[in-house]
């Protein structure tokens, strides 16, 4: 079973950026605390961020001379603000590291469908390292765009332990973000056999780029045998030197597929 409170282990000299965003009707609320401080984020809704007791959405500190840990704990009420709380259950905590950055993601549940990211937490760790980041690191790059609105597109292909489906599916999924407004991009999608059915996403900028998180839920219309109606959720998270990327990126996703018996084996870009 996953902590609640979870610990998020901090290094010396890290800038710590966080945000949360809301998935749920249930009113959700995170508390964050280290050393010698704390902070709340809370709110309600669909893909709505949630914010902290002064109205910003964002929560930037550090760096600290040693090494601590966030604890990040996890509550949702079924009443309101007021309470009363209780803890949610937690999902593992995903990790990952490109350049400067330390991106940590917390996701919790607070019912019974399974999705885990009725309060999604982003914890991004910028550590100081002298020098800007060359052109060739992997999948980061600069790009920009002078035109009212960047457009990024992903593409994703499914394959399944359904023995009819052996091709797999493919996912082509567009990313839209004004440049002249501070609001969270927008997701459409296309693909064989599946519908949208919800779907997040945001980017938060940092002092060398930014990050990227896009979550998508999918229903099948698939008349295969124990495929009606089965959900497939897709996510990604992905950072960036300089302003928001445009044009076709390759990004590493996750899926699971729940309402069905059958699994997805793997997952490609």
């Amino acid at each position: 079973m996953i902590s609640n409170p979870l610990p998020v282990p901090v290094p010396a000299g890290a800038q710590v950026h966080l945000n949360c965003v809301s998935n749920a009707s249930y009113f959700q609320r995170v508390t964050l605390s280290w050393p010698n401080n704390s902070a709340v984020f809370a709110g309600t809704g669909e893909n709505v961020p949630m914010k902290l007791n002064n109205g910003q959405t964002t929560l930037v500190f550090g760096p600290a001379e040693d090494d601590f840990d966030l604890s990040a704990r996890f509550e949702y009420s079924t009443t309101g603000p007021a309470g009363p709380f209780h803890l949610a259950s937690m999902s593992p905590l995903s990790v990952g590291r490109r350049g400067p950055f330390s991106i940590v993601w917390a996701a919790s549940e607070d019912a019974t469908d399974n999705d885990h990211n009725d309060s999604y937490l982003t914890v991004v760790m910028v550590e100081d390292s002298g020098d800007p980041p060359t052109s060739g690191a992997k999948r980061e790059f600069r790009a920009a765009s002078t035109a009212a609105y960047a457009q990024l597109e992903l593409h994703a292909k499914t394959y399944y332990d359904h023995p009819e489906i052996s091709t797999g599916d493919e996912h082509y999924i567009t990313i839209s973000k004004s440049l002249d407004s501070q609001g969270s991009p927008t997701i459409s999608y296309s693909g064989m056999g599946w519908d949208l059915k919800n779907s997040s996403c945001w980017d938060e900028e940092t002092t060398f780029g930014g990050y990227i998180h896009a979550w998508v839920k999918l229903q099948s219309h698939k008349t295969n045998a124990g495929m009606q109606n089965a959900v497939l959720i897709l996510s990604c998270d992905e950072s960036y030197w300089g302003s928001f990327p445009t044009g076709h990126r390759t990004v590493d996703w996750t899926a699971k597929m729940t309402n069905t018996t059958f699994h997805v084996t793997r997952v490609t870009p």
